[in-house]
């Protein structure tokens, strides 16, 4: 949802800007760069999905991957992975390891639609950086993913539609 009351925004490059709710999401920690984690998170969004069909559980939204590899602020390896991938769910509740229950957190965020190679979405993130130079907005914690339509085909993890968000603040 488009955020009301926000004027002034000089759209640049497709990105715009928007209100999102904080949610909880069932999430599994992807260690390595952006290209692998990228292509493995299709099977890590299948396992969770897998869980959650086991105890009786369906996902409230599409699956997120939250790039803690792409932020802006120094972030402990040793605390946080690289990568996050998540389903989120409408309610908290208990996970069996290695999947963990995360917060997702809610604000003005940055949003640009990439679609295309899932593999080539480096530039999406430039596109977000540059529009918020132009605004004068700080960018906030981590940027992430929400897989909007699934790819379709054998090689699910290559193409499919992605809406990319990033918390931001005025300067």
């Amino acid at each position: 949802m488009k955020a009301a009351g926000v004027t002034g925004e000089k759209p640049r490059n497709g990105v715009d800007i928007h209100h999102v709710a904080p949610r909880f999401m069932v999430a599994l920690q992807l260690s390595g760069g952006a290209e692998g984690p990228s292509l493995r998170s299709e099977t890590a969004i299948e396992q969770i999905e897998l869980y959650l069909a086991t105890i009786g559980i369906s996902p409230s939204d599409y699956p997120i991957v939250v790039r803690h590899d792409l932020s802006l602020a120094p972030v402990d390896p040793a605390d946080v992975p690289p990568v996050e991938v998540g389903v989120p769910i409408a309610l908290p509740l208990p996970v069996d390891p290695p999947l963990k229950l995360v917060l997702l957190p809610g604000g003005l965020a940055a949003r640009i639609v990439h679609t295309g190679s899932r593999t080539q979405t480096e530039p999406v993130y430039g596109a977000i950086v540059e529009w918020a130079d132009v605004n004068e907005r700080e960018l906030v914690g981590s940027p992430w993913e929400v897989r909007v339509e699934p790819p379709s085909g054998a090689n699910r993890s290559v193409v499919g539609r992605i809406e990319v968000y990033w918390l931001v603040r005025q300067n």
